[in-house]
């Protein structure tokens, strides 16, 4: 398997120092239209249905770029592949597409069919993120192995979907590991986990979602969608109440302090004094007729009553 440096050292090559008049206007065309590299393209013939594994099509992809009106985009160096993504031609050298294994398998039955054929013609269908993704992953496969190059969040997240559409696990790998060294948000790991069917992705932005003091905002809830939305809600409700029972729970085991008063109350000089004993009236009721009838009159009367329980 191939190391996370070799992705990029495999099919970079140094420019050629001269090239056509057509190239230097294709490529002068596809800068204006905002791309950093200097991708190829082609013409195809054999169509492949977009609908990948694990990739979510309709799930919106952020991209660098919108998708480019030229007509061809040719590379520096030698061409014998010509790829068609929709209605744009990428000429391009083999190598840069020979780790996709769709796209290799693609290129081998172009061979089987035109073996003596100098250059092989393959086609590819998508939806209209599919050219901006195609360019965005040639410009990483393109970048020098000489010097460390930060890639945007937009670039990893299309090679992704095209390492993952066609069948290239190593791209795939190396640009998920890129994307978690980026300071993301809940939705930027909600649309990723979307597109590259990421699960644990998903599952840490609702996580972030449901425990975080503030609201869910306005395009949160759009991004999330009615389904996952409630989903969220639920839990964050169910959070609060949870919050509330502890809260609760905690109160009613603080010990009573109005005891601890009472107790306080009776303290002299640090040394406690005994609380006044608690009488049985009943008791003390016949005690006090007794007292009264061995006493002449006038005589005062034991007032116990008041330390009755």
């Amino acid at each position: 398997m191939e190391s996370e440096g070799e992705i990029v050292r495999h099919f970079w090559s140094p420019p050629k120092k001269k090239s056509n008049p057509d190239t230097r206007r294709s490529l002068t065309a596809a800068r204006r239209q905002g791309s950093t590299s200097t991708p190829d393209s082609t013409n195809n013939q054999h169509p492949l249905n977009d609908a990948a594994q694990s990739v979510n099509p309709d799930t919106p992809i952020p991209s660098s770029s919108s998708s480019r009106e030229v007509s061809t985009i040719h590379d520096f160096i030698g061409v014998n592949i010509e790829l068609q993504v929709n209605d744009v031609d990428f000429r391009i050298h083999e190598s840069r597409i020979s780790k996709f294994a769709s796209l290799h398998q693609l290129v081998e039955d172009a061979r089987r069919v035109n073996p003596l054929s100098d250059t092989l013609a393959i086609a590819v269908h998508g939806d209209n993120k599919l050219v901006s993704d195609f360019l965005s992953t040639f410009e990483l496969l393109s970048a020098s192995p000489l010097e460390h190059v930060d890639f945007s969040y937009e670039v990893l997240v299309s090679a992704a979907r095209i390492s993952t559409i066609y069948d290239y696990p190593t791209l795939r790998a190396f640009c998920i590991k890129q994307l978690e060294g980026l300071p993301l948000g809940a939705i930027e790991h909600l649309r990723i986990g979307h597109t590259l069917n990421l699960k644990p992705w998903e599952e840490r932005a609702y996580q972030e979602l449901t425990e975080r003091e503030e609201a869910i905002t306005k395009e949160e809830m759009l991004a999330l969608g009615v389904d996952a939305y409630f989903e969220v809600a639920s839990m964050r409700d169910k959070r609060q109440k949870d919050q509330i029972t502890r809260l609760t729970s905690d109160l009613r085991a603080m010990p009573d302090t109005r005891q601890d008063d009472k107790l306080a109350s009776h303290r002299v000089n640090g040394n406690v004094s005994p609380a006044p004993p608690k009488l049985d009236c009943d008791a003390l009721a016949i005690y006090e007729w007794d007292f009264s009838l061995s006493h002449s009159p006038g005589t005062s009367k034991f007032e116990g009553s008041r330390y009755c329980a």
